[in-house]
């Protein structure tokens, strides 16, 4: 199949988005919205029942280091913080693996229905679970190649992250493939716009710090002032909810780069192992 370059700039690529979710800004709410719960909401969850009191290792040496900073590190307890948070994190990690790729399939299908102009609704986040064998191996597969690339240095880790990131619209496409097919179609599809999607990603950094920073305050001021650990989970429902809305823009977007490298909108220039045979036919 031939795949083309991305010549739209990103701000023509999200108003095609925002014209798209025309009349339907609240469903789309809701899907980014359930999409940040199901990925954080539990994690908070884990960590209220293996750790109740609310207690971080971390933050109070923070506190203590803060408080006299001349003086020496206590490396007992700095072993001892680093064993208690892995004992903290594992059930996190591992919730995070399991359900991850079922999920970012929900959101992905939810964006390309909007992007070609159905009506979405709000099952479509739980679409994913419907493949989650297939969903549970791509993500675990671009968690390990990305993991390896990273090993080398973080650039590669990221580029490698971009060469992937088509992956979970392929097999939302196309439910046949395989979970490596639909990664190599992915590293076939991103040659030449990686950049261009970096781009894409780049210009949402204001919709991020908007949705960030109150939330963000909110989380260090209740942390930093012994707030009971319950109020994490409140935290992080009002996270999802300020983030929500800028998920689905943003994977709205992405969706419709996606269209694009695979040759459904017009102005493109072919890429691909198929460039030459689409060239000749134009």
């Amino acid at each position: 199949m031939p795949f083309y370059i991305v010549q739209a700039p990103a701000n023509q690529l999200r108003f095609e988005a925002r014209r798209s979710l025309t009349g339907q800004w609240g469903i789309a709410w809701f899907i980014g919205f359930m999409y940040s719960i199901l990925l954080n909401l539990p994690v908070e969850l884990f960590a209220l029942i293996i750790n109740p009191s609310g207690t971080n290792a971390f933050t109070d040496l923070y506190k203590e280091l803060m408080s006299n900073p001349t003086a020496p590190i206590n490396m007992d307890r700095m072993m001892d913080a680093y064993q208690t948070l892995g004992v903290q994190t594992t059930p996190s990690v591992i919730y995070a693996l399991l359900v991850s790729g079922a999920i970012t399939i929900g959101l992905v299908t939810f964006a390309l229905n909007v992007i070609r102009g159905f009506r979405a609704d709000q099952h479509m986040i739980f679409s994913g679970f419907e493949r989650f064998g297939k969903a549970f191996v791509t993500y675990l597969l671009i968690s390990i190649f990305t993991a390896l690339w990273s090993c080398l240095c973080i650039v590669p880790g990221i580029i490698a992250a971009f060469r992937y990131s088509q992956a979970f619209y392929y097999l939302a496409d196309n439910p046949e493939l395989s979970p490596l097919e639909a990664i190599n179609l992915s590293k076939q599809a991103m040659k030449g716009n990686k950049m261009k999607l970096f781009c894409l990603y780049l210009s949402f950094i204001g919709w991020m710090i908007l949705a960030y920073v109150p939330a963000y305050a909110l989380s260090s001021i209740l942390t930093y002032t012994g707030a009971p650990a319950f109020i994490n989970i409140i935290t992080t429902i009002i996270s999802a909810a300020a983030f929500g809305l800028v998920y689905s823009y943003r994977e709205v977007a992405i969706a419709n780069f996606y269209l694009i490298i695979n040759g459904l909108k017009p102005g493109m220039i072919p890429t691909g192992p198929y460039a030459n045979r689409v060239n000749q036919q134009q």
